[in-house]
């Protein structure tokens, strides 16, 4: 018998998608603008050094709850791709603008429904990249970090992309989130 869990499971071949298409505008060092698109509860946030971490995309549920609503119980989605999938499906899109670096991250409901509160998520994100080694951002470990720390966790299937922009380096990235951290 399955394993699988969940609204999903009498479907076949479902999925949610979460996707961003990130441009540096020309000649401006720390502006991006962010094409997003999403179908389901995957999201796309946004990291900032200074705000902390920003949900950009909404779930698709059949009633909306709030944040910690979302954590206490799995209310079901009103949209997901599918084999079956509904004739009045849609995907939803929204454009935004920062004018600030940051990290754009893009996963899957594993990565931050199984936290007692939303900021934990973030808190994780923070404590992982403190801790990380290495000087240059392709031999930096923080990614192998994350991954332990969802293997420790994780009661859930687990994507995530991490996509960070405007920054000159590891170093950088890990000095501009300190103050972040600590508050």
């Amino acid at each position: 018998s399955s394993r699988l869990k969940g609204s999903l499971v009498e479907h076949r071949l479902c999925t949610t998608i979460a996707l961003a298409s990130i441009l540096k505008q020309q000649g401006q060092e720390k502006i991006f603008e962010a094409d997003l698109a999403w179908m389901g509860d995957s999201r796309i946030y946004f990291l900032s050094p200074t705000k902390g971490l920003q949900q950009l995309t909404k779930d698709d549920l059949v009633t909306s709850k709030d944040a910690l609503e979302m954590l206490r119980q799995d209310p079901p989605m009103s949209q997901y791709l599918t084999a079956d999938i509904n004739p009045r499906w849609q995907i939803r899109f929204q454009h935004y603008r920062f004018e600030e670096m940051g990290c754009f991250l893009a996963c899957t409901d594993g990565c931050f429904q199984y936290f007692s509160a939303p900021w934990e998520f973030e808190k994780l994100l923070l404590d992982t990249l403190s801790q990380s080694e290495g000087e240059k951002m392709d031999n930096n470990n923080w990614k192998q970090l994350i991954e332990q720390k969802y293997i420790e966790i994780k009661q859930d299937d687990v994507s995530l992309i991490l996509y960070p922009v405007g920054f000159n380096g590891i170093k950088h990235l890990k000095s501009s989130y300190q103050e972040r951290l600590q508050y």
